[in-house]
């Protein structure tokens, strides 16, 4: 080799050919595995974008309580609605705080853009978790898209958006440290402190972070290793402790009683049933579900050690989704990494595509992402609140401006954009999406109002001066209040009705 071909370290040693090429070598794997997990990120930005560009009711409280925040600075005594209790525990200000200013600075698309770089950055990472853990790069991106996909329909826009990046990091802690256990596993603790500002699911988290450090402190005091010990110990409490770091402290208790369990709650909503066929949002979990179990059989048959950890975390995971929706995207996660490494080790050499195809291939979905983006900038505010009946809402606001002391009975999709879109019915809506706002009596009225169904639905009806309804998402309640008497319907094509018997009479004449 001539001097002027010769290969130079960074320390100025002359590199033989052989050691060059398995550094070049070495370069380009790692640049090829680095590409697949961006387009992996790229992928799921650019598809939740383009199913995630609508407001619902828990969207309009993420904005209506970080408008809160700004304005008032953390909220403690309720300020919304006449039907809540009087103290008011805002768990997810955080998250809230972040997406109004988010629209303060961008409006819906960057809140939107927000909400899916969010959800993206999980997936990527979550393809990151899967090379990490030997699965060859084309295989983790597919199983990364698996993942993505059983969990469509609950990566809209709400502060759940936060949890999913958390998630991954934590059990990418957890994992690591089954691994080599260490001090590192310390890391979780300033993760789950912001979690508990974020978002409710750091209850899960703190739950698995604290049970993995106490099977491990266990282990490390029976082995007599006092330092391991030590650091699981204050890992593990820590963690639990992090469930009060947040404005509220032990107060936070309250909000999870409420929910956990609530038996109303999960009657009514499907998030928090447990999952069904009949539920098309549950459809990529059963498919999930029986993948993973099939592969970690397949596995086992095959020799696989499986990690007994992140088994673990996976059944747990798995029977939580069996119990409520809202499990279901936690279980893809996990078990896309176990089905993922699982697989792997029986079959470690999968045929690869062509550099010319993913090149192609990674064009494409940055094409994609872009078009994403472009329509993101380009979506109108008209077309994010396409679920809320508008004219009735600005009929409803118009008419308590009039009545001072006039109270709204609204609907899921009505009454928490009544909130965000028109301040000034604060204090006149009855309801809206902070369901652990309310008593079980009061929620199960208020479901019952909802769906049109007895009993009680006149009375209920009767105790307020304004009702609103959106036909798109509640047919069954409009039927219903357009047989009512006494009313007089404000807007056919999205229906208001304002009680004309006391406060706005039928024109004479």
């Amino acid at each position: 080799m001539s001097a002027k071909a010769a290969r130079i370290d960074q320390e100025g040693n002359r590199l033989s050919t052989s050691l060059w090429e398995a550094r070049r070598l070495r370069v380009v794997v790692a640049d090829a595995t680095f590409g697949w997990i961006v387009t992996a990120g790229a992928l799921c930005f650019g598809a939740n974008i383009f199913f995630s560009r609508y407001l619902f009711w828990d969207s309009y409280l993420d904005l209506t309580g970080g408008r809160f925040v700004a304005q008032h600075g953390i909220p403690r005594h309720e300020a919304l609605t006449t039907a809540a209790h009087r103290s008011w525990i805002d768990q997810q200000w955080l998250a809230h705080w972040i997406y109004y200013e988010a629209w303060r600075f961008g409006g819906y698309p960057l809140v939107a853009g927000v909400s899916s770089l969010l959800v993206a950055s999980a997936f990527a990472l979550l393809c990151a978790l899967l090379v990490n853990r030997r699965v060859p790069p084309q295989r983790a991106f597919l199983w990364t898209l698996a993942a993505f996909i059983a969990c469509v329909g609950n990566t809209v826009i709400r502060a759940q958006s936060f949890a999913y990046p958390l998630f991954v990091l934590l059990l990418w802690l957890i994992l690591a440290d089954a691994r080599r256990p260490g001090p590192r596993f310390l890391l979780v603790v300033p993760l789950l402190v912001l979690w508990s500002n974020l978002h409710g699911t750091v209850l899960l988290a703190i739950a698995l972070a604290a049970g993995y450090a106490a099977v491990r402190l266990f282990l490390a005091a029976r082995a007599r290793i006092l330092p391991l010990a030590a650091t699981y110990f204050a890992a593990g409490t820590a963690g639990a402790l992090a469930l009060f770091a947040n404005p509220y402290g032990p107060s936070i208790v309250h909000y999870y009683r409420a929910l956990i369990g609530n038996s109303v709650v999960s009657h009514y909503i499907v998030e928090w049933a447990p999952p069904s066929l009949g539920n098309a949002t549950s459809f990529g979990f059963f498919a999930l579900l029986f993948v993973v179990v099939g592969v970690a059989a397949y596995g086992v048959g095959r020799g696989s050690p499986l990690t007994p950890s992140l088994v673990v975390i996976v059944t747990a995971l798995a029977l939580l989704a069996t119990q409520g929706v809202r499990y279901q995207a936690w279980f893809a996660v996990a078990g896309a990494v176990l089905a993922g490494e699982t697989f792997a080790f029986v079959r470690p050499k999968p045929a690869e595509l062509s550099a010319y195809f993913q090149r192609l291939g990674a064009l494409a979905i940055f094409i994609f992402a872009v078009v994403a983006v472009v329509l993101l900038g380009r979506t109108s505010d008209a077309t994010f609140e396409r679920l809320a009946p508008r004219d009735a809402m600005y009929a409803a606001a118009s008419y308590t401006d009039k009545h001072r002391g006039s109270t709204i009975l609204a609907d899921e999709e009505s009454s928490s954009g009544l909130l965000w879109l028109y301040p000034r019915t604060a204090g006149h809506v009855a309801f809206d999406a902070r369901l652990e706002q309310y008593g079980d009596d009061d929620l199960r009225s208020w479901f019952t109002y909802i769906s049109g169904g007895e009993p009680g639905w006149p009375g209920l009806a009767a105790r307020y001066d304004v009702l609103v309804a959106s036909r798109k998402e509640n047919p069954n309640l409009v039927a219903r209040l357009e047989t009512l008497s006494g009313w007089r319907q404000t807007k056919k094509e999205s229906p208001s009705y304002a009680n004309a018997a006391s406060l706005l009479p039928r024109p004479t004449g």
